[in-house]
């Protein structure tokens, strides 16, 4: 990278994440072909992980069971039990990087990237898309099972959740800018709505104590819906020339 770039990242409270991904995947097959058709799929696995595969032989999608923030960020599995190891990745993150986002403090996450890359408001304007509508119930117990076996997730997001509540608080104007930005983002997800039928459409924001006047038009509804690796492909094609996917596969755009 180039001098000066910023590095930046995103966490999400582990539990949550682990709830949606064992739905998204799927997982409750896992634990089916161990024991049989059965219930409480979640539960079960957690009372005991051990019994439906073993971590340094299973295949990527597996290893996403466990400690997923700190595996895609590089704490090796064989260090996931390991609490001085643990330690020093989080500490290696936090020098690394220049900002880690919480999920669960997006628009707050967001304001702070803005004003770390100089970003203008229209920069951070987004729809939310592909999100979990059922919610499956849980044990009451299962989440300290759960945090047991992820505790390098934990440590992970607890340690950043501290300081970014310590950035925000630390941040001159941010609560005022993150209200003013909440009250545009849905004022941008009713034009994209109404854009959808009506395509001349122009959305249009007025100067204010945190941004310049601007207007955006449906094509900016229309990249917000992207497909994540649809969106990679066309920013690489644009940048670079050469795209990821095939230039005959259709793009695929989330509904709102």
């Amino acid at each position: 990278m180039a001098n000066g770039a910023k590095y930046i990242t995103i966490l999400r409270d582990p539990w949550s994440q682990f709830k949606s991904s064992f739905s998204f995947f799927n997982w409750a097959h896992v634990v089916e072909e161990a024991i049989g058709n059965t219930t409480h799929h979640l539960e079960k696995f957690l009372n005991n992980p051990g019994r439906f595969y073993k971590w340094q032989n299973a295949p990527i999608h597996k290893q996403y069971m466990r400690n997923f923030m700190s595996f895609d960020l590089g704490l090796p599995l064989h260090q996931y039990d390991d609490v001085n190891a643990i330690v020093r990745f989080v500490n290696m993150i936090e020098k690394d990087f220049d900002l880690v986002m919480l999920l669960e403090y997006f628009d707050e996450s967001l304001i702070l990237l803005k004003r770390l890359l100089c970003w203008k408001l229209e920069d951070i304007l987004y729809l939310k898309i592909n999100q979990r509508k059922k919610l499956t119930p849980v044990q009451s117990n299962a989440e300290q099972l759960y945090r047991h076996f992820s505790q390098a997730d934990y440590t992970l997001y607890e340690h950043f959740a501290a300081i970014i509540q310590r950035r925000m608080s630390e941040s001159p104007g941010l609560h005022e800018e993150v209200a003013y930005f909440r009250e545009i983002n849905l004022e941008y997800l009713l034009f994209c709505k109404q854009a959808s039928r009506n395509e001349s459409l122009l959305f249009e924001v007025d100067r204010s104590n945190w941004n310049l006047k601007f207007t955006l038009d449906v094509s900016y509804c229309t990249k917000s819906r992207l497909y994540i690796l649809h969106y990679v492909d066309q920013l690489k094609r644009t940048r670079y020339g050469i795209g990821t996917e095939t230039p005959t596969r259709k793009p695929f755009y989330w509904h709102i």
